[in-house]
C-alpha cells in the first residue's frame, strides 16, 4: 500500500475495459433454487455449447453465494437467458441468507467486479446483493379454516422462535 492506494503485485495490470462487471440482481430475493438475472457487461453470450456467434471467450462459471448458479435448463443446451449484458440462472444451493453474486469469463478477462449499486442492506444490516428465504408448501387437504385463523397440520416451525405463532 502506498499513499494509502491499493496496487496489485508486479505483472498484474487489471483492466477496466476487460474486466466483466454487475450493475444489477434482480429480483433482490427468492427461495433457494430462484431464477437469478444478473445485469452488466459480460463480453459475451457464450457458455458450453451454446455459442450462436461461434466466439472464443466463455463464460465459465456464475456463483450465487458460494453455490454454482445454472445457466443452462435441465437436459438441454438452452440457456435460462443469456446475453452479452444479462445473464439468467438458476440457484443451485439450498442455503437461505445472505449471497453475493460473481462470475467469471475466461481468457485474461476473469472474475467479474460488483458495482455498489448492485448491493443492498438488509433489516440485520448485511451488505449483500441478493438474499433467500425458506419458503412454506403444503397441501390443500392439510389447511384447515375456523373463525378466520388458518392452520397447517402437521404444524411446521421454522426455528424456536416462530414456536407459537399462528400462520
Amino acid at each position: 500500500m502506498a499513499g494509502g492506494r491499493l496496487r496489485p503485485p508486479p505483472g498484474i495490470q487489471p483492466l477496466q475495459e476487460r474486466t466483466p462487471s454487475i450493475t444489477t440482481v434482480v429480483p433482490l430475493s427468492g427461495v433457494p433454487g430462484s431464477l437469478v438475472s444478473i445485469k452488466g457487461q459480460f463480453y459475451t453470450e457464450a457458455y458450453g455449447a451454446f455459442n450462436p456467434y461461434n466466439r472464443n471467450l466463455r463464460i465459465k462459471r456464475v456463483y450465487v453465494g458460494g453455490s454454482p448458479c445454472e445457466l443452462l435448463k435441465p437436459n438441454s443446451d438452452e440457456p435460462y437467458g443469456l446475453s452479452t449484458d444479462t445473464v439468467t440462472c438458476k440457484m443451485s444451493g439450498s442455503y437461505v441468507g445472505h449471497h453475493n453474486v460473481s462470475l467469471i469469463v475466461d481468457q485474461d478477462y476473469g472474475r467479474s467486479l460488483a458495482s455498489s449499486s448492485s448491493y443492498f442492506i438488509s433489516s440485520l444490516n448485511k451488505l449483500s446483493m441478493f438474499q433467500t428465504f425458506a419458503g412454506l408448501s403444503w397441501d390443500e387437504e392439510e389447511v384447515t379454516k375456523s373463525d378466520e385463523h388458518y392452520t397447517i397440520s402437521p404444524l411446521l416451525y421454522l426455528d424456536e422462535e416462530d414456536a407459537g405463532k399462528v400462520l
